[in-house]
């Protein structure tokens, strides 16, 4: 599966300064929503993802943003699982 998220028009409002990496770490209890996560993670070009495979993902919605106090990075969780 390929994700593909247009950040610029999401973030181009923002301007952290955060430049360090990013790491993400997940295993075989990752899943459901929390795939949407890692995959929009990947989309961060200082992100280093960590761990093995993941467990799934199943149908979710709701999605929430949330941005990250220090570097302005918005992420979309969502908060529902069907």
């Amino acid at each position: 599966m390929e994700w593909v998220f247009n950040l610029e028009k999401e973030v181009n409002f923002l301007k952290g300064t955060f430049s360090g990496k990013i790491y993400t770490i997940i295993n075989s209890k990752t899943g459901s929503s929390a795939e949407n996560a890692v995959g929009y993670s990947k989309c961060i070009k200082n992100n280093v993802l960590i761990g093995e495979n993941t467990c799934g993902m199943g149908l979710f919605g709701e999605v929430q943003a949330f941005a990250l106090k220090n570097s302005f990075i918005v992420l979309g969780i969502p908060s529902k699982n069907f």
